[in-house]
């Protein structure tokens, strides 16, 4: 097993991101829901660059992969964005109908993995070809998902004047980058061929230093948004 200068990167952004999260959810002066949600946005986000880089030096590693990470952290980046400008739809109750796609993968997933039950080869009657169709859907459709999800709090973030205007520009700034990288993912198998280029280990790593990146400076944000949430109702 030889790592590489971009594996390197890669585990120091997974840790140091991971560490700031953990100093996020046990410090006493980030208890909101909103902080929660940008929490829960890194570490699933963690995962999913964790097994990505992990599956090259060790194939199905399942026990990773029991809850989908990546149906997960658009939804609750959507959740968190909604929040932060306090969007009506984030009370709506039907919004975590957007929840299933990660709840129904996440029980395949923990069927196949503590009952060795492949669901996916149930499913396709025992047809290869069906089968392997079923897991690149599966595989792939996280990225048109995620992009409807984060472009839609974009689009929320983009059109909002009742935000401060430094809050404002941090949250279009973490739509744009996962919608930046969602968009290079989706592209990374024609990329890659035309030009033979690896462009998903290099994805990979721009992804780790966004999660050190966005956590760090996420925990700036959320100080001076809770600071301002205590003046506000000082003030009342």
């Amino acid at each position: 097993m030889s790592f590489t200068a971009l594996d390197v990167l890669v585990i120091f952004g997974l840790v140091l991101s991971f560490f700031l999260v953990v100093l996020i959810l046990s410090s006493k002066s980030f208890r909101s829901d909103i902080q929660k949600y940008f929490a829960l946005t890194i570490v699933s986000l963690n995962f999913c660059l964790t097994y990505t880089w992990f599956e090259e030096y060790v194939p199905a590693n399942g026990i990773m992969e029991i809850i989908s990470w990546d149906f997960l952290f658009p939804f609750s980046f959507m959740i968190y964005t909604l929040k932060a400008i306090k969007h009506p739809v984030a009370k709506n109750k039907w919004i975590w109908l957007l929840i299933l796609p990660c709840l129904v993968l996440s029980g395949f997933q923990a069927v196949d993995f503590f009952f060795d039950f492949d669901l996916f080869d149930w499913l396709s009657g025992g047809n290869e070809e069906t089968m392997i169709m079923l897991i690149e859907v599966r595989t792939f459709s996280f990225v048109p998902f995620s992009i409807a999800l984060i472009g839609f709090s974009y689009y929320q973030v983009k059109k909002n004047q009742n935000i401060y205007p430094q809050e404002k520009q941090w949250l279009e700034f973490n739509s744009l980058a996962i919608l930046i990288f969602l968009f290079s993912w989706l592209f990374s198998d024609p990329i890659a061929e035309f030009f033979d280029f690896p462009i998903w280990q290099y994805l990979l790593a721009l992804l780790a230093i966004f999660l050190v990146i966005t956590t760090y400076l996420g925990i700036h944000q959320l100080n001076i948004s809770e600071q301002r949430r205590q003046i506000k109702q000082f003030q009342v």
